[in-house]
C-alpha cells in the first residue's frame, strides 16, 4: 500500500489556466478555459459549466450558475441538471445515454414525447438513489432538451466532437486519475481512498486521446488542469459510473 499526501499551495484556489501559463505546444491543448474548484468542493459540474461558457464567450459568473442550480459548492450536481442550465441559455444540447438507471433500453426507438410519458410513470416507481437524476432528465426533456439512447462508444464521442460539440462526462474519478482519493483532501491512498463521481469537460481529441479540462486541483502529474487521456480509459471511466455524456454547442444562427 502506498499513501501520497500532496499539499496545496494557499494561492491554488480558483486559478484559471491560460496560454502563457501552459506554454506554447503547437496544438489545442492550451486553448480551453480551466477555472478550478477548491479542494473538498463537490462543484465540479458548475465549474465545468463555467469553463464551457467561457469557451463559448457567454459571460456568466460562478455565483450566478450556483444560484440558478439552487446549490452550494458542497452539493452534488447531476448531468441532466447541468443540461437544463445549458438549455436555458438557448444552447444546442443533447444527452447521450446508456444509463439503465433512468432510461430503459427498450425506449431507444420511441419519440421524445413517448420517453417523457414513460419517465413520468417511471418516477412514480423509482424511489432509489437515481430519483433526482430521473426528475432532472424529465424536466430537461419537457423544457425542450434532447436525448439519444445509444450504446456509448468512442466512435459516438468522436462523432459529436467532429460536429463541434463540447462534451461533459460524469465519470469515476479514480479510473480517470489512476489513484483513489481520500475524501475531502488532495491525498491518495489505494486502501483508504474511495471511488467517487466527477465531472470533466472533453473539448477535443488528438490521435487516440481525448483532451480534458478538469476543474479539480488533483496535484497529479499528467492529470491536472488540461491534459490528455486515452479514449478507452475515458470511455471506461464513464461507463462504470454514470453512462451518460452531455453534448453542448451554440445553435446555428
Amino acid at each position: 500500500m502506498q499513501t501520497h499526501i500532496l499539499k496545496k499551495p494557499s494561492s491554488y484556489s480558483f486559478e484559471k489556466v491560460g496560454i502563457k501559463e501552459l506554454g506554447t505546444r503547437g496544438n489545442i491543448m492550451n486553448t480551453f478555459p480551466n477555472t478550478k474548484q477548491i479542494v473538498g468542493s463537490k462543484a465540479c459540474g458548475p465549474f465545468c459549466l463555467l469553463n464551457i461558457y467561457a469557451h463559448l464567450q457567454i459571460p456568466l459568473p460562478l455565483g450566478t450558475i450556483l444560484k440558478d442550480l439552487n446549490m452550494m459548492e458542497t452539493d452534488t450536481s447531476y448531468l441532466p441538471q447541468l443540461a437544463r442550465h445549458c438549455n436555458a441559455r438557448k444552447l444546442d444540447t443533447v444527452i447521450l445515454s446508456s444509463n439503465p438507471h433512468i432510461i430503459s433500453p427498450t425506449w431507444k426507438q420511441k419519440t421524445k414525447k413517448e420517453v417523457i410519458n414513460n419517465l413520468k410513470e417511471w418516477v412514480t416507481y423509482n424511489n432509489d438513489g437515481w430519483l433526482k437524476a430521473c426528475l432532472f432528465l424529465l424536466f430537461y426533456l419537457q423544457e425542450g432538451g434532447n436525448i439519444k439512447i445509444v450504446d456509448l462508444s468512442t466512435d459516438i464521442i468522436d462523432r459529436y466532437l467532429d460536429q463541434g460539440y463540447t462534451l461533459l462526462s460524469c465519470l469515476e474519478e479514480s479510473w480517470l486519475w489512476e489513484k483513489r482519493k481520500v475524501e475531502g483532501r488532495t491525498e491518495y491512498d489505494d486502501i483508504k481512498g474511495h471511488t467517487r463521481g466527477h465531472i470533466v469537460v472533453i473539448y477535443g481529441k488528438e490521435r487516440d486521446n481525448y483532451l480534458i479540462s478538469d476543474p479539480y486541483p488533483t496535484r497529479i502529474e499528467g492529470r491536472e488542469r488540461l491534459y490528455k487521456v486515452s479514449k478507452q480509459k475515458l470511455l471506461i471511466a464513464t461507463l462504470v459510473w454514470n453512462q451518460e455524456i452531455l453534448a453542448v454547442k451554440k445553435r446555428a444562427p
